[in-house]
Formats: C-alpha cells, sequence, structure tokens
C-alpha cells in the first residue's frame, strides 16, 4: 500500500511538473516547441486557457500557419471577447494572408477594447496604405504618434503615406524624426 501511494505521489509530482514546462514553453518558447507545448497545456483541461490559445497561434502565425493561427486567435477570443492583443494579432495575420477589410476589423476590434493601443492605429493605418486610403493611414499614423509619441515606425509609416501623396515636406521631416529614433 505504501509502495503504491509512493508511486502516486510520484507520477501526480511529475505530470505537475510536465505541466508547469509546458505552461512555461507555451509562454516563453517559440515555433514547434510553443505549439506542441500549448497544445498539451490546452489538452490539459486547465481553466483560462484564452492565453495558451493567443500563443499556439501567435507561433503558428511566425512559422506561417497562418490559417491555424487565426483560428488559435479565435478561440482565445471567443473565451475572452476583450482580449486586445488577440484581435490585434490575428490582424496582423489576415493581412498577411491578404484579407484587409477583415485585418482592419481586428485593428478597430482592438482599438475598441485598447483605446491607447497604438500599434494597432499603426497596423490599421499600414492596412488602410495598403487598400490605396492615404488619408485614413496618415490619421491612424497621427494617432499612434499621439500616444507613442517615440514610435520612430509611426513616422517612418507616416513618411511613406505623405511621399505617395506627394507631401514631400512632410515625409522627410518624418523620415528625419524617424531616425532620431533610431528607426534605420
Amino acid at each position: 500500500m505504501r509502495r503504491l501511494l509512493i508511486l502516486i505521489a510520484v507520477t501526480t509530482c511529475a505530470a505537475a511538473s510536465a505541466l508547469a514546462d509546458d505552461a512555461r514553453d507555451c509562454t516563453s518558447a517559440s515555433g514547434d516547441v510553443a505549439i506542441a507545448a500549448c497544445t498539451r497545456y490546452i489538452a490539459s483541461g486547465k481553466p483560462n486557457t484564452s492565453g495558451a490559445y493567443y500563443n499556439r497561434g501567435f507561433a503558428k502565425k511566425e512559422t506561417g500557419d497562418l490559417d491555424g493561427a487565426i483560428s488559435d486567435f479565435d478561440r482565445a477570443i471567443e473565451l475572452n471577447a476583450e482580449y486586445a492583443e488577440a484581435y490585434y494579432t490575428r490582424g496582423n495575420a489576415k493581412n498577411r494572408r491578404g484579407d484587409l477589410d477583415a485585418a482592419i476589423e481586428d485593428f478597430d476590434r482592438a482599438i475598441e477594447v485598447e483605446p491607447r493601443y497604438a500599434s494597432a492605429y499603426h497596423n490599421r493605418g499600414v492596412t488602410k496604405k495598403m487598400k490605396g486610403d492615404l488619408d485614413g493611414a496618415i490619421s491612424d499614423y497621427d494617432r499612434a504618434i499621439e500616444l507613442a509619441p517615440d514610435f520612430a515606425l509611426a513616422y517612418y509609416s507616416r513618411a511613406r503615406a505623405e511621399e505617395a501623396k506627394g507631401d514631400l515636406d512632410g515625409a522627410k521631416a518624418d523620415l528625419k524624426r524617424a531616425r532620431e529614433l533610431g528607426y534605420r
């Protein structure tokens, strides 16, 4: 009987340790290691797995599995409808897939949930520029810069949109500012 209790205790500790390792790897590893760890963590039945779905989706996006990533971001959002970062990252995946209107909808939702999300304004601007909406893009870059005055990439992006509109003086000033902030 004592051996059985020891075996149960060892097995329980080993399982808890493996789950802790999966939780760690799900949040800090990348690529296939993160995908496998997140999958095991989700399968463990632990509550509140929206973060695990998000992390697995992020790893899938980085490995090029955009459909798998979007599916995981969908699930993360189903579990937590206020998960601004999941909307934002799903928008990035949709943008990479070429689904620009859906990407803008996700950036809109990320901004609705987190109104001071400068990167969401920036990436919505990038997507609007891709669609040919230069004024909308510049407006989003303006807001990103207002929220994060040291956001070098937003200055660079705004410069490219200004250049496309023929505002060469504005583009030159923004390129200068982007370089001052470290953009290369």
